[in-house]
């Protein structure tokens, strides 16, 4: 490939990873898809050099978060790239105010930025950037985390 990588997409839902596979058609020969669960991950330690996860962290109560990170901690070689979803009052209320419009209540677990530092501690990870989505209208982070 041009920059001399593959990438592993993994989701538990099938249909996800249909998705994926149509958006990434063009690098095909370049992606393998895995259906899992991220806290019982298929690979063997230090498999990848970067893991990304994005929009999940949100959909996961924080026990099942803590376990998730140990399984990604687990396979990476150096570093991972996690979007958590934090507390924001202010858009707390748009979120419940967004969900009583569209009526499709969904589990949503934002976390605290002290939640996610003890989790990086934890696990022996640095916090080497974080960067914010659309400040004031997500409560989107994402967190650069160095092994």
């Amino acid at each position: 490939t041009k920059y001399n990588c593959n990438l592993t997409v993994v989701d538990i839902s099938k249909e996800m990873l249909q998705y994926s596979q149509k958006r990434l058609i063009k690098y095909d020969k370049f992606v393998e898809s895995k259906e899992s669960d991220i806290v019982d991950l298929p690979f063997k330690s230090k498999t990848f050099d970067v893991i990304t996860c994005v929009r999940l962290m949100g959909h996961l109560p924080d026990e099942v978060k803590e376990k998730a990170i140990v399984e990604l901690t687990r396979v990476t070689k150096n570093f991972l790239i996690i979007m958590f979803y934090e507390v924001n009052p202010w858009l707390l209320i748009k979120r419940k105010i967004k969900l009583s419009i569209l009526n499709r209540p969904a589990p949503w677990f934002p976390v605290k930025k002290s939640f996610i530092k003890s989790v990086a501690e934890k696990n022996n990870l640095q916090i080497i950037k974080t960067v914010h989505i659309l400040r004031f209208l997500s409560e989107g982070v994402t967190y650069l985390l160095k092994k």
